[in-house]
């Protein structure tokens, strides 16, 4: 009778830690609804305040707070405000650092891998990690972590602002020579999209950013004969053809010198017009 009055024997016990359980969720749960609407609040606040507010959030772990949101919460727009607001914090080097150490790369690649993502968080995605890639360690860590299949996704998107992105992310990991043997490995997988950019876009900026990496591509053997093999040459001649843009140009023609070095190759640019 008693072990009934205290709880009900095994039964009550269970029906307790079951009861503090919900209460430690329900907890969490509203712990994070109050870091949304901090955030949410912070998003307007730091554009227009500027340094003062960035050092608050500082001395405030923010950036820890952030990280956790965005690796926690499923709601697209508390993630997207969290990204936002670390965009602006990762002006700083002190906001940078903390952001990987952290764990925060990891955090921001497993965003862009999720495709179940809005367009717009990938997009600010990709400018926070534009921002933040601005060391050789942090430049390898992003690849190593997985975010090449994300990025080259997105270089085929409809939007344009996300394909600028997405290409000059890769441009500046390309300043590394193990990404660039990694881009390499990758074959047709990375040069098949940006050749598809140079046959379909007009902006210039699209252009001179797919053409560079392309021109950092194609440095051996093996490469070239994946050049071949998509049919470069008819991609490259178009952007010599329809660009205004000096840029592109160059690096278009950078390309079409290495291919030329197998004579089939010449023979068939002269035959496509390419003197002309």
């Amino acid at each position: 009778e008693e072990e009934e009055e205290a709880g009900g024997g095994e039964g009550g016990g269970m029906a307790m830690h079951d009861l503090m359980g919900m209460q430690r969720d329900e907890s969490v749960e509203a712990v994070d609804e109050a870091f949304a609407k901090w955030v949410h609040t912070l998003r307007p606040l730091i554009t227009n305040e500027g340094d003062e507010i960035r050092n608050l959030i500082g001395a405030m772990k923010g950036v820890s707070i952030l990280v956790h949101m965005c690796q926690s919460c499923q709601d697209d727009d508390v993630v997207d405000d969290c990204i936002v607001v670390l965009h602006d914090l990762c002006s700083s080097p002190v906001a940078l650092e903390e952001l990987v150490v952290l764990g925060g790369l990891q955090v921001c690649v497993d965003i862009l891998l999720d495709e179940e993502r809005k367009d717009w968080v990938h997009l600010h995605m990709l400018m926070l990690l534009v921002r933040v890639v601005v060391t050789p360690d942090v430049k390898l860590s992003v690849m190593e972590l997985g975010a090449a299949p994300a990025i080259i996704r997105l270089v085929t998107h409809s939007d344009t602002s996300i394909v600028k992105r997405a290409l000059t992310l890769l441009v500046h990991c390309s300043t590394e020579e193990q990404n660039i043997e990694y881009f390499q490995s990758l074959g047709s997988m990375l040069i098949e999209p940006l050749l598809l950019l140079c046959e379909n876009d007009f902006d210039s900026v699209v252009l001179g950013l797919a053409t560079e990496l392309l021109d950092k591509l194609v440095r051996s053997d093996s490469q070239r004969e994946i050049f071949v093999k998509l049919n470069a040459v008819s991609a490259l001649l178009r952007v010599l053809s329809h660009s205004l843009d000096p840029r592109p140009k160059e690096h278009a023609m950078s390309v079409l010198r290495l291919l030329c070095m197998d004579p089939t190759i010449r023979r068939g640019i002269i035959e496509k017009g390419g003197l002309a």
